[in-house]
């Protein structure tokens, strides 16, 4: 190989590595521009990342007469990420019966002695009652979500010792 080959060779090289730097200092790459964009905007809200289709499911889902207790329960999964405040739940949904259930429990398959503490902010409509669960954080006060399921009634019917022949 001669050194005119190599010299050209050399300055192609050299060439693309100008070219690359300036693109990337003059923010043509995209990356960059879009790490730029996020720390002139801030953090994406919540709703921002659901954004306004979610939440109208949500609100569809929430607000029909016809939706049943898991439908309900089950967009309010999709919709709210583990550990969003009780405050922007409600402020969606609107006001719920905030419930504290706590003290000692027995595991009856296992004879285990615990306690148990939950609270939970349940909405109740002609459908049935759907139970959002938090833990609470002692240090800000504040509910974080877990989940949501159905709250099931249990009915006691009297037994009868009545045997019809």
């Amino acid at each position: 190989m001669n050194i005119q080959g190599t010299i050209l060779k050399l300055g192609r090289v050299a060439t693309i590595c100008i070219v690359s730097l300036i693109w990337i200092v003059c923010g043509c790459d995209p990356k960059k521009q879009s790490v730029s964009a996020e720390r002139q905007q801030g953090p994406l809200t919540k709703q921002e990342q659901n954004g306004p289709g979610k939440q109208r499911t949500l609100l569809s889902v929430w607000q029909s007469p016809n939706s049943s207790p898991q439908e309900r329960a089950d967009a309010i999964n999709q919709y709210f990420k583990k550990g969003t405040d009780r405050d922007e739940i409600e402020a969606l949904l609107g006001n719920g019966e905030l419930h504290h259930f706590h003290g000692p429990s027995v595991d009856y398959a296992t004879g285990i002695m615990g306690s148990h503490d939950e609270w939970m902010l349940q909405y109740e409509n002609s459908n049935g009652i759907v139970n959002l669960r938090f833990r609470v954080v002692p240090e800000g006060h504040s509910y974080l979500f877990e989940h949501a399921d159905v709250f099931v009634r249990l009915t006691v019917t009297p037994f009868s010792t009545n045997v019809s022949k």
